[in-house]
């Protein structure tokens, strides 16, 4: 045990010794990676795998913001063996990205990313901001170019570094030697046409130094001078088509407590374009695919011109942020492109039908008399098999069953999206098919209306934004159906039977009836954004009625209303960054959490009436950050403080009541450096969330009957990699998460008393540790990359997993690759996973 405490003493003493960007989070749950260092304004993907390799999931869920901001939900897309998802460069903004994850596992559970209070704490990847050399735009004789002699030239732009260059001091070079004489070279552009044109391969360098000393570059690259013939065939090729992808076949064996099964699956992809039709096609297969779950495999062929995208299987329309954000389809998804109309439309089956399973016995019940009786159960996993005015009839499933569900979502809006003022109408009708299968479980429609409005002028710098939708949902379409409202019947007439074959108008359905029950079944944002003089700052207003709900959204908070503010401040040539947020938030937006409580006479202990208490949860929530990006060698540093509150007015022996508060610190560093022909990346971070209940704990945890409160929790990640020459690499990393508990111990007199009878308290502690590690090295020049890793968590059951991996070139684009994992969980047997894949890259 001593040893296991001084492990943290010499993690950090390794941080001091050899103190860089952590491209893979191994967070417990899931392993989070990203292809490329993300870098400000370039796109870049995040990559999710579980930390378990015994572990899958049928579907994953992003959220993602800028500090401070608005989440986007969307569903995240399973390609090349790993959860994917693509980060516009509009969103890869310094210091950072927010982000958390759930992921739906294959027993039909949901595990998320943070553990807990992912919206309110969420995980976050660093941004790092534009370098100097960034600033250099490379306009003719780009990075692998090919040009005829006559056609060679070098031209470079450095407008946004214009009034800070020291022109003196600009350097250009090719194949070494230094050309710069024989170029132009002016306040923003260089530009170098040689009087002799070169032959072949030829190689670039430019470099230049700020007034001020900073050295700018060298920005290196190559270009190749070819005969005009090649050239010309060169450039006819790359404008009439283009064509990329790969194509891996796989089997993956795994032998656990559960289960012992093989598993094969397949994937081809390919990208490119056709003159002036751009392609893009993915198709994934698996041995998993079953008529009795969810669709596994993945088909998408995606089309698209300069006006016109079309996209075929699965797709992931993001139409609105209210209406259709990236919930996955399997039909098609049009998108009608221009500065004066635009029209998406996003068609398909969200999900298909599956039989439930059912053991016992059935159970009759009366539908009006044990209504109580009847939604008891279906909350123990009983299902409605049959119902009618009179008696309902249920029984327990083993799994359960879905009907084909079909969704349409249209929206058609007018003017630029991009430039100006654009305004649209969007629908979307999502409708459960209750004759595809017998047993498929409640059957719902949802219909949602939308409409939003943007203005914005100066490329996007000024913005003003607004989005309005209003929902009707009928969550039991099945039963409900049969028992039609005559009234509605009466006052349609003959439009009732149209109307009804768009949406079912049944007893059932849930509609608002009034101006208070409008707002419930609406939901409205609206807001302003501004990004002038290094500042970037938006102030939002959203109301979210109870009710509610639209199946486009994989995400959606409902009952709550207030305002948002979000501000971030350049500073010192983008080295420093501030950020600020503010949330003022409400909930109980229809009134349906206020509370009455019988009052008596102190004396005489008689009623003298009900007192009302106003339901309403007020949350205050700051978020205030400053990260240093130094350059130059040096590391960066980040601090963030964290506060969230919440309060009532309920009566604090009442399990609706709240009264709390949470301060949450985080400092992280990241630093870079080339030592002893290797290059080093190091990283720690340090978070410490402290959780107070102001409450009388003597009556929340007792007479509300919780087992446990949560107090603080606080968890240290610390990493460190390195690459050394070609063909050796080495990583570790160590996560330390601890929480800290308010315990009720009803037997036990060691803790602190409580209330006379309701037992004692106690504070207990919770913690895991894990200890990762891998070693890299390539041999046979290369033809064979090795690697072996080991992963050690220890907590109340401690698992070790220890594997290895090789990866050989037959070819310079085939490859073959194998995978082992031996997995040691304390307490059971021994997992064992082995995959071989072989794949070809063109």
């Amino acid at each position: 045990m001593k040893f296991v405490k001084l492990i943290p003493s010499c993690l950090f003493m390794l941080f001091f010794l050899t103190t860089s960007p952590l491209l893979a989070q191994n967070t417990g749950l899931v392993t989070v990676s990203t292809d490329i260092q993300p870098v400000e304004g370039k796109n870049f993907s995040i990559l999710v795998t579980p930390s378990n390799p015994a572990q899958t999931f049928s579907k994953v869920v992003i959220g993602y913001r800028l500090p401070n901001d608005e989440f986007t939900e969307t569903e995240m897309r399973f390609e090349k063996g790993a959860w994917k998802y693509l980060i516009s460069g509009e969103f890869a903004v310094p210091p950072r990205l927010e982000y958390y994850l759930v992921a739906s596992l294959d027993d039909g559970s949901e595990a998320t990313y943070p553990v807990s209070n992912y919206r309110q704490n969420p995980a976050y990847l660093t941004i790092s901001p534009k370098g100097l050399t960034d600033a250099i735009v490379v306009m003719m004789g780009e990075n692998g170019s090919k040009s005829a002699p006559e056609d060679f030239m070098i031209m470079l732009s450095y407008y946004s570094l214009s009034d800070q260059i020291d022109l003196t001091s600009v350097r250009l070079t090719i194949n070494g030697a230094d050309v710069t004489k024989d170029a132009s070279v002016t306040a923003d552009a260089l530009n170098y046409f040689p009087a002799t044109p070169p032959k072949g391969k030829q190689s670039v360098s430019f470099e230049a130094k700020l007034k001020d000393g900073t050295l700018v570059g060298p920005l290196t690259w190559s270009v190749s001078v070819v005969s005009k013939e090649e050239a010309k065939e060169e450039e006819e090729a790359e404008q009439n088509y283009s064509l990329a992808g790969n194509v891996w076949n796989e089997y993956r064996y795994e032998k656990t407590s559960a289960r012992t099964k093989g598993t094969d699956r397949a994937n081809a992809s390919a990208s490119g374009n056709i003159h002036w039709l751009t392609y893009n096609i993915n198709l994934f297969k698996s041995s998993e695919e079953s008529k009795k779950k969810q669709a596994i495999d993945r088909y998408t062929l995606k089309l698209g011109t300069e006006y016109l995208d079309l996209t075929f299987g699965d797709a992931y329309p993001s139409f609105s942020r209210l209406m259709m954000n990236g919930t996955r389809v399997r039909g098609f998804e049009a998108n009608l492109k221009s500065d004066y109309i635009n029209l998406d439309v996003g068609y398909g089956f969200q999900q298909r039908a599956i039989d439930a399973e059912f053991e016992g016995e059935t159970i009759t019940l009366r539908t009006i008399a044990d209504k109580d009786s009847i939604e008891t159960l279906k909350g123990e996993l009983y299902q409605v098999l049959s119902k009618n005015a009179v008696n309902t009839t249920l029984r327990k499933k083993t799994s359960s069953g879905a009907y084909d569900r079909k969704l349409l979502a249209v929206k058609t809006s007018f003017g630029s999206k991009k430039q100006g003022f654009n305004w649209g109408l969007g629908f979307l009708r999502s409708l459960d098919d209750t004759t595809s299968n017998k047993y498929g479980g409640e059957a719902i429609a949802n219909l949602v209306v939308s409409t939003d409005a943007q203005l914005r002028y100066d490329n996007g710098r000024f913005e003003l934004y607004g989005d309005a939708a209003l929902s009707l949902e009928n969550n039991d379409i099945k039963y409900t159906s049969q028992q039609f409202d005559s009234v509605m019947r009466d006052q349609l007439g003959s439009a009732y039977k149209t109307i009804n074959q768009i949406f079912p108008l049944s007893a059932g359905i849930s509609a608002p009836t009034g101006t208070s029950q409008i707002l419930n079944y609406s939901a409205f944002l609206a807001g302003m954004k501004l990004n002038y003089w290094n500042n970037y700052f938006k102030v939002e207003y959203l109301r979210n009625g109870t009710s509610y709900h639209s199946e486009g959204l994989p995400f959606f908070q409902k009952d709550i209303q207030g305002v948002k503010l979000n501000d971030r401040l350049r500073l010192f040539q983008n080295k420093l960054f501030l950020t600020f947020g503010y949330d003022l938030l409400y909930d109980n937006t229809d009134g349906t959490k206020d509370f009455s409580e019988v009052q008596y006479d102190p004396v005489s202990q008689d009623s003298i009436g009900l007192k009302k208490f106003d339901g309403t949860t007020a949350r205050n929530n700051i978020r205030t950050g400053i990260s240093f990006f130094p350059g130059g060698g040096l590391p960066s540093l980040s601090f963030d403080y964290i506060r969230l509150a919440s309060v009532n007015e309920i009566p604090e022996n009442q399990v609706a009541s709240q009264n709390n508060a949470s301060n949450t610190f985080q400092i992280s560093t990241n630093y870079g450096f080339s030592w002893m022909n290797g290059y080093h990346t190091t990283s720690l971070s340090y978070s410490l969330t402290d959780k107070k209940d102001l409450r009388d704990e003597k009556v929340y945890l007792f007479q509300n009957g919780y087992a446990s409160a949560q107090q603080k929790v606080q968890s240290v990640v610390l990493a460190y990699g390195t690459t050394i020459g070609q063909d050796l690499s080495f990583n570790l990393s160590y996560n330390n998460s601890s929480s800290e508990y308010r315990e009720v111990l009803t037997n036990d007199s060691t803790g602190t008393k409580g209330i006379t009878g309701y037992g004692y308290f106690t504070t207990k502690e919770q913690s895991y540790n894990i200890l990762e590690g891998s070693l890299g090295k390539s041999f046979l020049d290369n033809k064979l990359q090795a690697n072996v890793r080991a992963n050690m968590t220890l907590s109340d059951v401690n698992q070790y997993i220890f594997g290895a991996n090789a990866q050989y070139y037959f070819l310079k684009n085939l490859f073959a690759t194998s995978d082992a994992n031996f997995i040691l969980n304390e307490g059971s047997d021994a997992d064992l996973l082995f995959t071989f894949r072989v794949q070809y890259i063109f």
